[in-house]
């Protein structure tokens, strides 16, 4: 069985599963990611879930981005970093 070897339960998602369905759902419609699914793994997931995974991903990436902008804001801002400019 397919879903035991992806750590996939009933209506949960594995890392792996939310990678691919992040990938699938940044690059066309969420109902295409879910089409996309089944035809390369074999199994069902309603667009719903590609949408979840997607924005959750999404959300990641803005936080950690955000905190390495701050963390580079206030670097430039420190004594020891005036003296480089």
């Amino acid at each position: 069985m397919f879903a035991p070897r992806i750590a996939v339960s009933n209506r949960g998602r594995s890392k792996p599963l939310d990678r691919v369905l992040s990938d699938f759902g940044a690059e066309q419609s969420f109902a295409k990611a879910a089409q996309q699914c089944k035809e390369h793994y074999g199994f069902e997931i309603p667009p719903s879930a590609a949408r979840a995974a997607t924005l959750e991903q999404a959300e990641r990436a803005r936080l950690k981005l955000e905190a390495q902008y701050t963390r580079n804001l206030f670097a430039c801002c420190r004594p020891e970093a005036a003296s480089m400019w």
